[in-house]
């Protein structure tokens, strides 16, 4: 049948949080666009949570964590494939190019944020 985890319980939600900031911390090293998202993202919710505006703050908020999780997909995708693949391929360009998506996002946010 089953084999029981002798190490204990599956569910280690402090462990998963510090794997997902570690996640978070690794994109901003590696892509320079999920860093400066970020760093505005933070700065214009300090100014809205500041003047109260829990409706724009909330909405900043949704749009920041989608643009962030979309930048981190395409992240890892560029990463994987320069992993396995070094050298140019034009297959591997057009996926890199379809992994990059995050503009409907992006626009999301523009059209949200204004």
């Amino acid at each position: 049948m089953y084999e029981i985890d002798k190490r204990g319980c599956g569910f280690k939600p402090i462990r998963n949080i510090r794997i997902a900031l570690r996640g978070i911390y690794l994109a901003v090293l590696m892509d320079f666009s999920v860093a400066y998202k970020l760093a505005l993202s933070i700065i214009l919710m300090i100014g809205l949570f500041c003047f109260r505006q829990w409706l724009d703050f909330s909405l900043v908020f949704i749009v920041t964590v989608l643009v962030l999780v979309s930048e981190m997909f395409n992240t890892a995708i560029e990463a994987l494939y320069d992993t396995f693949e070094p050298s140019q391929n034009s297959n591997i360009g057009r996926i890199k190019d379809v992994s990059a998506g995050w503009l409907v996002s992006e626009v999301a946010g523009l059209k949200f944020g204004s």
